[in-house]
C-alpha cells in the first residue's frame, strides 16, 4: 500500500473517533488556515508568495501526523512571511500563538456575560512581552461595540465581558492583542445570539417528531433535522470545524418545518444565497453546502459545479478555506450553482443532482467536477464510470486509477499539483500519462513550482475555471 494511502486511512480513523476535547483544536487550526489564505489573496507579490509557500510545506505532514497545533504554527509563520521578508519580532510571534476560546458560539439573547479563556494554541518560542493587552469587539452590519480591554498579566487568562442590550443575530467577535497602540495579532470568530434558544430548539425537535418519517425524507425534513443537531451541539458549547451563522440557520430550520406541515418546501424557490442543506441519500442522508448565485432568480437551468473535499475535512473547506472560499466567488461571477457534499460514494452524483434539481433547474449538459486530494481521486473515479455525464473534471493534489473506455476519449480533464506535494505529485504525473495515452479530447496539466498539497487549490482555481469556460464554448 502506498505510504500516502496509509496516512489518509489513519487520518480517517482519527477524524471518526475524534474526542470532543479535540473539537476546539480543529476549529482553531481551521481559523488560522482561513486567515493565511485571506492574507495570500491580499498579497499578490510573487516573491512574498514564494516565501510563504516554502514555509507551508511542513503543514501537510503535521496535519496527517495529527499535530494540529504545530500545523497552526507553520501556517502562522507562512502568513507572516507573506507580510514581510524580515523575520517577525518576538512580540508578534508570541501574540500569533494565542487562541481565544469563548464559552460558546451560540448563546441565548438574554445572556448578560460571555466567559472566555485566552491561552497559547501552540507553545511560543519566546517570552511574553511586557504591557500587552487583550481587546474584544463585537461587530455586525450595523454595530461595532467594544467589549473592553484587559491587561494580560499571565497565561492562561480567564475573563468575562458584558453582552447587555444586544439584539438577536449573528455577530463577529474580534480579538486583538495590543502593545500600546500597536496591534500584534488579530482574529475573528462568529458569535450568535438567539431569543428563547432552549425553547425554540425543543419546539423544533417536537414539531419534527410530529411529521411522519416518510414525509421527512425530503430536503426540507433532512435539512431541519441536521440543522437541529448542529445547533444543539453549538448550544452545548461544542465547536464544529468552522463558523456557523446559527441565528440564521435556526430560522431556516423552523421555516422548513412550517413548509413541511403545509405540504410545501421552504428551500429553492429562486432564492439566492449560501445554504447548509441535507438531502436523502438511499437509507442515509447527505449533508452539503450550496451556493445559489443571483442568477437563480431568473429560473433558467444553470451549470453546476460539484466540489469534492479531501479526507480529514468536510464540505466547509470549499466555502471557508481552499483559497478562502475562492470557488464561491468564481461560481457567483459566472452564475453557476456550486454544490459541495460531505462525502462521496459510487451513486452519490446521481442522487445529488436529482435532489438539487428539485430546488433549482440544472443544465445536465453543463456539469463540472472538481476535487482535491481524496476528492480528486473520487472525481476521476466518477469520470471513469460515467464520462458522458461531465462537461469537464479537475483533479487537484490527487488523481487515482482511471478505467479507459471509448467514452473517455470525449473527456476534458485538468490536473493540477504542486512540485512540493509529496503525497500526490507522482500520482498526478501517472494520471497525466494515462489520459494522454487514452487520447482524450482535452487535457491540461500544470505543476505549480514550490507549491505543496495545502496551497494547490487556492493557486489552481483561476486556471481550473478558465478551463471550464473553454468547455462551454465548444
Amino acid at each position: 500500500m502506498p505510504r500516502w494511502i496509509g496516512l489518509l486511512a489513519g487520518m480517517f480513523a482519527v477524524v471518526v473517533v475524534s474526542p470532543a476535547s479535540a473539537q476546539w483544536t480543529r476549529y482553531e487550526l481551521g481559523r488560522r488556515l482561513r486567515t493565511f489564505e485571506q492574507t495570500w489573496d491580499q498579497t499578490p507579490d510573487p516573491q512574498a508568495r514564494a516565501r510563504a509557500a516554502e514555509k507551508t510545506i511542513p503543514a501537510t505532514s503535521q496535519f496527517f501526523a495529527f499535530n494540529l497545533p504545530e500545523a497552526g504554527r507553520t501556517l502562522d509563520l507562512a502568513r507572516l512571511a507573506l507580510l514581510s521578508a524580515k523575520p517577525a519580532s518576538p512580540e508578534v510571534l508570541w501574540a500569533a500563538s494565542l487562541s481565544l476560546r469563548p464559552q460558546s458560539h451560540l448563546l441565548d439573547a438574554s445572556t448578560r456575560e460571555l466567559s472566555y479563556r485566552l491561552e497559547p494554541f501552540y507553545k511560543p518560542r519566546t517570552d511574553q512581552p511586557e504591557k500587552v493587552q487583550l481587546r474584544l469587539t463585537l461587530i455586525n452590519d450595523t454595530l461595532s461595540r467594544s467589549l473592553g480591554t484587559v491587561d494580560i498579566d499571565k497565561l492562561p487568562l480567564a475573563g468575562k465581558v458584558p453582552l447587555k442590550d444586544l439584539k438577536p443575530g449573528d455577530y463577529t467577535l474580534r480579538m486583538e492583542i495590543l502593545a500600546g497602540k500597536t496591534v500584534l495579532a488579530r482574529g475573528t470568530q462568529t458569535l450568535s445570539l438567539v431569543d428563547r434558544l432552549e425553547d425554540r430548539l425543543k419546539t423544533l425537535h417536537a414539531e419534527l417528531e410530529k411529521i411522519p418519517s416518510e414525509k421527512r425524507r425530503c430536503a426540507d425534513g433532512c435539512t431541519a433535522t441536521q440543522l437541529h443537531e448542529t445547533l444543539t451541539e453549538l448550544a452545548r458549547g461544542e465547536f464544529p470545524e468552522t463558523d456557523y451563522p446559527a441565528s440564521q440557520l435556526l430560522t431556516q430550520a423552523e421555516e422548513c418545518v412550517k413548509a413541511l406541515r403545509r405540504g410545501e418546501s421552504a428551500l429553492g424557490q429562486k432564492k439566492p444565497g449560501q445554504f447548509w442543506l441535507t438531502i436523502p441519500d438511499g437509507k442515509s442522508t447527505l449533508p452539503l453546502r450550496m451556493l445559489a448565485p443571483d442568477a437563480v432568480k431568473k429560473g433558467d437551468p444553470l451549470p453546476v459545479v460539484i466540489a469534492l473535499h479531501g479526507l480529514g475535512v468536510t464540505e466547509n473547506m470549499w466555502f471557508d478555506a481552499y483559497g478562502a472560499g475562492g470557488i464561491v466567488r468564481l461560481c457567483q461571477e459566472r452564475g453557476w450553482l456550486l454544490v459541495a457534499p460531505r462525502y462521496a460514494h459510487t451513486e452519490m452524483v446521481n442522487t445529488l443532482l436529482d435532489e438539487v434539481e428539485k430546488l433549482y433547474p440544472i443544465d445536465r449538459k453543463k456539469v463540472f467536477l472538481v476535487g482535491h486530494s481524496m476528492g480528486a481521486g473520487q472525481a476521476i473515479g466518477y469520470l471513469s464510470r460515467h464520462p458522458e455525464k461531465y462537461r469537464a473534471v479537475a483533479a487537484l493534489g490527487g488523481g487515482g486509477g482511471l478505467r479507459v473506455s471509448d467514452g473517455i476519449k470525449e473527456a476534458a480533464v485538468f490536473i493540477g499539483v504542486g512540485t512540493e506535494d509529496r503525497l500526490a505529485v507522482a500520482g498526478a504525473r501517472a494520471l497525466q500519462r494515462t489520459l494522454k495515452n487514452a487520447t482524450i479530447r482535452m487535457l491540461a496539466y500544470q505543476e505549480y513550482k514550490g507549491i505543496d498539497h495545502l496551497v494547490v487549490v487556492q493557486v489552481a482555481l483561476p486556471e481550473v475555471f478558465a478551463f471550464f469556460d473553454k468547455q462551454l464554448k465548444r
